[in-house]
């Protein structure tokens, strides 16, 4: 008969240990800096007690003022005392330091006021929130019950595993419940207690379900963004292989410009290979070949037209340089057929010469580009910007050297005056003296 009961008793605690681990571990938390916050009590404690460490404060001002003041007084009149003077100023100031000290371990050392204050104003507090966790985890079968702002380090916390707010309405419910007198209302009470925690469980599992559908959101919100990112990338690269394919084709067209203007011959343009089509046309599948062949020709036409410009422009510039040379040309042929001229005639052939000078650099200057101007002009802004900063950080160098001088001449005026004073006062004889 034993041996039956044992073995049911056996089976029935490995039957329970078995449902626990289907169901799983529950966890909670609670913030007890939060709960504290939120129990009027407690401030109300709290406010008092800084009321109380103020004044302990101010004691303590006072005291470390009147030691200072005994310091200074000691360090001023140290060459009028005597020895045994000196002595006994000194042994005042250490009772003061001492008494500053005691009274400073009183209020805020290890076994002080404050500390005790402190854990007599939190330890009720404390035990009502024990006894509200060891209620709660016992009704809603919590397997652990954490302190977030205890000594454990919580890396991470889901809002729905707080029970702060429960332990706190727990902690309201149980004041109210003492302040009842009859029996009829304390029943009424735990009637409408065990309604509110079902409804605190249904709140709960809303909570739970909000959670999980809020994940999912975030899922494909994440995955949206993926999607996002990837046609981006592949948006750029495209706009890559085109401006390339641009900028060699210019290139393309300078090298044969130039080629035509020194007269050699140009050699035939290779066709472009497989993998550098336009990318207009995809990435080499195109579903619309007309358009593809149409962009080219517009972008061969328009690299055209850019060569042109380019070589009438290095045409303007050859013709300038040319007529620049066989006008220097035809003043230096005039200075050497005019060698025994007077020297009025050469200071007027070099100012000849320096006028033809002044007229290439107007003319180099009118072929300055519209670029060159704004960054000229930048150039000079930004020169006057830097000439106005040293002209304000010269005027607060002299305004400081100003002032220094000023405090430097009242330090030395109030070091002669109280040198003087000690002078004056040195030929009496000290009280106590031999």
């Amino acid at each position: 008969m034993k041996t039956r009961f044992v073995y049911i008793l056996i089976a029935v605690f490995a039957f329970s240990a078995f449902a626990k681990a289907q169901r799983g571990l529950r966890v909670g938390y609670i913030d007890m800096e939060y709960i504290l916050e939120n129990v009027p009590e407690y401030q109300t404690g709290v406010s008092q007690l800084d009321t109380k460490v103020v004044g302990w404060r101010n004691d303590m001002q006072k005291l470390q003022s009147e030691t200072d003041g005994l310091i200074s007084s000691l360090e001023n009149e140290r060459v009028l005392l005597t020895r045994e003077l000196i002595q006994e100023r000194e042994e005042e100031i250490k009772l003061k330091q001492q008494e500053l000290f005691d009274y400073q371990q009183k209020r805020f050392g290890p076994g002080g006021d404050y500390i005790l204050q402190k854990e007599r104003l939190i330890q009720p507090i404390q035990d009502q929130v024990f006894n509200a966790v060891q209620d709660i985890a016992t009704k809603r079968k919590y397997d652990f019950v954490f302190d977030k702002a205890g000594e454990m380090t919580m890396l991470f916390s889901a809002d729905r595993y707080d029970i702060s707010d429960q332990v706190l309405r727990a902690i309201g419910r149980t004041s109210k419940r003492k302040q009842l007198d009859n029996k009829q209302d304390r029943k009424q009470f735990d009637e409408e207690e065990a309604l509110t925690v079902e409804q605190d469980d249904a709140q709960s599992e809303r909570q739970r379900i909000l959670d999980e559908k809020k994940s999912e959101r975030e899922k494909a919100r994440e995955a949206k963004r993926a999607e996002y990112e990837a046609k981006r990338n592949k948006l750029l690269e495209e706009r890559k292989r085109r401006k390339d394919s641009i900028a060699t084709e210019r290139a393309r067209l300078r090298e044969e410009a130039a080629a035509r203007r020194n007269g050699k011959t140009v050699p035939a343009s290779t066709p472009p290979a497989e993998g550098e089509e336009s990318s207009t046309a995809g990435a080499g599948k195109s579903n619309a070949p007309a358009s593809g062949s149409d962009a080219d020709e517009k972008r061969k036409a328009r690299a055209a037209k850019l060569a042109e410009i380019e070589a009438a422009r290095e045409e303007k510039r050859q013709a300038k340089r040319k007529a620049q040379e066989e006008r220097r040309a035809a003043i230096r042929a005039a200075r050497e057929g005019n060698k025994g001229a007077s020297e009025k005639t050469e200071e007027s052939e070099e100012n000849g010469e320096e006028s033809v000078e002044a007229v290439e650099k107007t003319e180099e200057a009118k072929e300055e580009t519209p670029a060159d101007k704004k960054q000229a002009a930048r150039a000079a802004k930004l020169a006057e910007m830097k000439a106005k900063r040293e002209a304000e950080r010269e005027a607060k160098r002299k305004e400081y050297e100003a002032r220094r001088a000023k405090l430097l001449e009242a330090r030395k005026r109030r070091k002669d005056s109280i040198a003087a004073a000690r002078n004056g006062g040195g030929t009496k004889t000290p009280p106590g003296g031999n």
